[in-house]
């Protein structure tokens, strides 16, 4: 993907990360001096032993990490409306917080790209000034859709053929499409061609025994009613989301493709 999407996706350093890069650094020097410590108390012969076993199982971890931290990072698709009447902000910057807590990174699309208003009197989410066009956001690239709410998504995408499209590639691929309240006017038509079995619907915003007794495994259509389920419906996508996109499972390209 285009690094401006990549920005948009709100890679940023984090202190998460640097939380966790902490903790592998210090865990790996605790490991390797603990070894060596208890190295001093054995014999010549067995210290030579040691090392043979743990030199290796030290390379495969280390290789081990190196891959995991290279791996393409989960993205899920959020789609706003660029329709003066705006989108709903408070529902997309829960969901997108929802996706991130799972490590799934938001990508804001809308359908020609630019510039997103939100609804009169919210402050809009970071990257709503610049979404990119859905023409340049393959379903391969993603493991989810979340389409956003508001007054603006009843004006957009009833009739999107592009958007009922994308929505369509994305549950295809085995990924998980999205949305509350008004939003749901982008799956208007897809919603019809499914059984009711693969549809999740929410109609609060808190957690019920009810909503804890669903399997989703086999729902990867989830529409909240409201806007304050937001976060429910990021969570029951992102539980149900495959663990790569299809673009990660391609094979790189050869020496001799790349020398075209």
């Amino acid at each position: 993907m285009a690094m401006t999407q990549i920005t948009m996706a709100r890679e940023d350093i984090t202190d998460r990360h640097v939380q966790s890069a902490f903790g592998y650094t210090v865990g790996g020097f605790s490991a390797v001096g603990s070894a060596v410590y208890l190295s001093l108390y054995l014999p010549v012969i067995w210290r030579w032993v040691a090392l043979a076993v743990a030199i290796p199982l030290l390379i495969w971890t280390v290789r081990a990490w190196v891959e995991k931290q290279n791996k393409p990072p989960r993205r899920v698709l959020m789609m706003l409306s660029s329709h003066e009447t705006g989108y709903d902000a408070d529902e997309a910057r829960a969901a997108a917080d929802t996706f991130e807590d799972w490590n799934i990174h938001p990508v804001w699309c809308s359908l020609q790209g630019g510039a997103a208003p939100s609804m009169g009197g919210m402050l809009g989410v970071e990257g709503d000034d610049a979404t990119v066009p859905l023409a340049r956001c393959p379903a391969a690239d993603f493991v989810a859709l979340y389409l956003v709410g508001g007054p603006g998504a009843a004006f957009d995408w009833p009739k999107s053929a592009p958007l009922h499209a994308r929505v369509t590639e994305i549950l295809q691929q085995g990924g998980t499409v999205g949305t509350c309240g008004t939003g749901v006017m982008g799956l208007s038509e897809v919603i019809q061609l499914l059984r009711s079995e693969n549809v999740l619907y929410i109609t609060g915003a808190k957690v019920t025994k009810e909503l804890k007794a669903i399997d989703t495994s086999t729902r990867n259509v989830i529409v909240g009613k409201l806007a304050e389920s937001a976060k429910l419906v990021a969570t029951a996508m992102a539980a149900a989301s495959p663990l790569e996109a299809p673009s990660a499972r391609l094979p790189p390209p050869s020496d001799d493709k790349k020398s075209k």
